[in-house]
């Protein structure tokens, strides 16, 4: 019997991510599992026990550093209920040899939904061809105003579990030229999903569209700016189902207010996003509430669960966080508002 705590402050936890299916996998993996929820939480605040082998976290939970391992004694795994570990995971964590796993790999799925709806909208001109009112004339003259993907370049920045799940995705479609923008990945990696390894100015210089989809870190934090956002084609789009933090707010919307370009956000530095935000003023702009990830969170946990059982086993996980990748997941202070 192996003991798992979850160590969460969010009093819908049970309702985002309980499902039959955990309970089913409880039994037959002969896990227990002991939910402690508080209003805040601290890891110095959580009771000791030397039964706890594996953590559960999620948005919220308390940062887990070397010091867990002196009130969890028989601590090895920690799987966040999320995407990025950044905030939840210490360096020295890794240190004392705990393992970490994400469900980002399931979360990726769904921002992968969502940025292929973007993809295909933008590219048949929906918004602007289905924009039309009770008494108004549709407009016929501009029917064929619309892009054809077999044509199309698509760029990508980054190419983490969300890249890899658009790329299959897009692979079907036979789009014109994908380029992936990674410091990351090798030609060959890129390669073998379907796509183009390109600089990074490349993405501004060819693409049709450009997906931001890598993590916020202090190196890419604002790195689409004025200069990117200028070297993009007319009528071309920015689609940012990642991180507020990887545009400059302010660059966009002059882009936008100049009818140059359109855009496609999931996320903002503000959320909710407030009334008087100058991003509802802006034409050529879709924006969803930050809820590109949403579908499939009670696979969440049945998830990790599985991940902690192939690592009780032995076998090869799907989704476990090296330190050398803890080193570029999303800051989230970066995609805040200071």
């Amino acid at each position: 019997m192996h003991k798992i705590l979850v160590a969460t402050v969010r009093e819908e936890f049970q309702k985002e991510f309980w499902s039959p299916v955990v309970e089913k996998k409880l039994q037959e993996y002969g896990f227990e599992l002991e939910i402690l929820m508080r209003g805040k939480l601290s890891l110095e605040e959580l009771p000791s026990d030397p039964a706890v082998e594996a953590v559960v976290t999620t948005w919220g939970s308390p940062r887990f550093t070397a010091a867990a391992f002196d009130k969890f004694p028989s601590l090895k795994f920690l799987g966040h209920c999320a995407g990025s570990v950044a905030g939840v995971v210490a360096p020295d964590f890794y240190e004392k040899g705990g393992r970490v796993f994400s469900a980002n790999y399931v979360m990726a799925t769904a921002v992968a939904e969502w940025s292929l709806l973007m993809t295909l909208l933008h590219s048949r001109n929906f918004f602007k061809s289905s924009s039309v009112k009770q008494g108004e004339l549709m407009d016929w003259q501009e029917k064929f105003s619309m892009g054809n993907l077999r044509e199309s370049v698509i760029g990508i920045w980054g190419f983490g579990d969300i890249t890899r799940h658009l790329l299959k995705m897009l692979k079907p479609l036979n789009i014109g030229r994908i380029l992936v923008s990674s410091k990351h990945a090798s030609a060959e990696e890129i390669e073998a999903y379907g796509a183009e390894k390109a600089p990074f100015e490349d993405l501004f210089k060819y693409a049709d569209m450009v997906h931001c989809l890598v993590g916020v870190t202090p190196d890419t934090f604002h790195g689409i700016g004025a200069k990117e956002l200028a070297a993009l084609k007319e009528g071309a789009a920015i689609i940012n189902g990642g991180r507020a933090g990887l545009l400059d707010e302010d660059a966009l919307c002059a882009q936008l207010a100049a009818k140059r370009l359109f855009a496609y956000l999931d996320v903002y530095y503000e959320e909710p996003l407030p009334t008087d935000s100058q991003l509802y003023s802006m034409p050529n702009l879709v924006m969803t509430p930050h809820n590109a990830g949403f579908p499939g969170r009670k696979e969440f946990l049945p998830f990790l669960l599985d991940e902690f059982h192939r690592a009780w086993q032995g076998e090869k996980n799907l989704c476990e966080i090296s330190a050398k990748r803890f080193e570029t997941m999303t800051v989230e202070q970066l995609s805040k508002k200071n």
